[in-house]
């Protein structure tokens, strides 16, 4: 049973120094984070799989030390990475200080037990597979290991907590599946901790965990959000901005072009509508697809001489959509008389 564990914690092994890689290539921040994580994770690993191939108690008191200050370090850099995400991060600031000097006297306390034995020590059990496995035995000192362990990781959720009720709920799906994940593994792990099993499988969720943090650290982007910002970007232009899909089919129109052409539908929108109003002094893009032209447009608000824009939007070789984005030159041309005026115009004369 024991080689069928140590093939399971090699190919955990490989998964994360994938993740690692994957990162490596992102040179955003939050990559470069994960990055530690990944690495101290990867300590963890190899310090099971050695103290579940190992028969001598010497290695594997040491190995668990090794695993126990790996956590320290995991949880450290998960720390650093949240409070990136959660804008809660001061390298330099005294929390950040403490927390480091902390996981760092911790470190040494729990190394320190291959020649002192006041942290923890190991028995040997036999499994009902036949196989003989190592299990620490905890004393004080360990436990309060323990304790600062969990209080660290309370610590980042209360980040998770608190970055939500301070942002728009818009923004949430950016931190609750990373808080979820968070508080799972650690449910996961705490039930490991007290549960005596003879190999501590709860190392599998550091495996998935480094799997969510390379997809949000490199891959994760929230289309709503963009949706959203986008579509108050445009609603707060001058400018009259129309979008149709594949198939012509209005899917988007603005503030502007609703209070011009009096739209109350998507349907009432079409190419045909705008190439309907063209006159015969088109002047066409390269491509022959794009074309733009500029005639009087009278509308209930008023009459109005405006530059329209039909452009195509290609991904690759194919069509993915188009819009049509109409500049209104009466406004233009007063904004620049505007500006003129102001130029050459003192408030004093």
């Amino acid at each position: 049973m024991k080689s069928y564990y140590v093939m399971l914690f090699m190919g955990m092994a490989i998964l994360i120094i994938v993740c690692f890689f994957i990162s490596h290539k992102d040179k955003r921040p939050l990559s470069i984070y994960s990055e530690k994580v990944f690495l101290a994770t990867l300590m963890a690993v190899f310090s099971q799989m050695a103290i579940v191939s190992t028969s001598r108690v010497s290695i594997g008191l040491f190995f668990f030390s090794v695993f126990f200050t790996s956590i320290d370090w995991i949880l450290f850099f998960l720390y650093e990475y949240f409070g990136l995400v959660t804008d809660h991060f001061k390298k330099h600031g005294r929390t950040y200080c403490f927390i480091l000097t902390v996981s760092i006297l911790d470190s040494i306390i729990m190394l320190s037990n291959n020649f002192t034995g006041l942290v923890f020590s190991c028995y040997s059990l036999k499994a009902s597979d036949g196989d003989q496995y190592f299990l620490p035995i905890h004393y004080t000192l360990y436990n309060i290991h323990l304790v600062l362990c969990y209080l660290l990781a309370f610590y980042i959720f209360i980040l998770f907590v608190r970055k939500m009720f301070l942002t728009p709920k818009v923004y949430w799906p950016r931190y609750y599946p990373l808080g979820l994940v968070f508080s799972v593994l650690i449910i996961w792990d705490n039930t490991y901790v007290f549960m005596k099993a003879p190999v501590d499988l709860s190392i599998l969720g550091y495996s998935i965990g480094c799997i969510f943090l390379v997809y949000f650290s490199s891959y994760y982007s929230s289309s709503k959000i963009v949706k959203k910002m986008l579509s108050r970007v445009a609603n707060d232009m001058d400018d009259i901005l129309v979008i149709f899909d594949i198939d012509d089919n209005c899917i988007f129109y603005n503030t502007p072009a609703q209070k011009t052409f009096e739209i109350t539908n998507l349907a009432m929108v079409s190419p045909e509508w705008f190439q309907a109003n063209a006159d015969d002094n088109i002047i066409r893009s390269n491509n022959g697809d794009d074309y733009k032209y500029s005639r009087y447009f009278k509308t209930k608000i008023g009459e109005f001489w405006m530059e329209v824009r039909f452009v195509t939007i290609n991904l690759g070789n194919k069509k993915l959509g188009s819009y049509y984005y109409v500049l209104n030159r009466d406004l233009e041309h007063k904004r620049l008389v505007n500006e003129q005026y102001l130029t050459h115009h003192d408030k004093l004369t």
